[in-house]
């Protein structure tokens, strides 16, 4: 499993699992994430996915600190907060279906 999948493994288990509201495990789980680049996933499924992910959040990540993820959190509406954490649910689902789907061709 590459750094980028378990990256997005732990953002999925806090943003599911954390304490807090959305927005605050949001935050939490966008911090884990935000040196990862869509490049980092070597499936192109996956990829494409992360990057829209981050295009739709517009998260500003030239600077790479929890400060811009945080802001970036802050500015978002409740219902906006909830649609993000569900596409990051999202995208944890297509991780599983390109490892099911590894692991399958493995065995063939």
């Amino acid at each position: 499993m590459s750094q980028a999948h378990d990256r997005l493994n732990k953002a999925i288990e806090v943003l599911a699992t954390g304490e807090g509201r959305v927005k605050e495990r949001l935050g939490d789980a966008l911090a884990m994430i935000a040196t990862v680049e869509p490049a980092d996933f070597p499936e192109e499924p996956l990829r494409t996915r992360f990057a829209t992910f981050l295009e739709e959040l517009r998260l500003d990540r030239a600077h790479g600190s929890g400060l811009t993820t945080q802001a970036t959190v802050d500015r978002l509406s409740r219902d906006a907060a909830a649609h993000a954490a569900q596409r990051l649910l999202d995208l944890g689902y297509t991780l599983r279906l390109v490892r099911a789907d590894a692991g399958a061709d493995a065995r063939h």
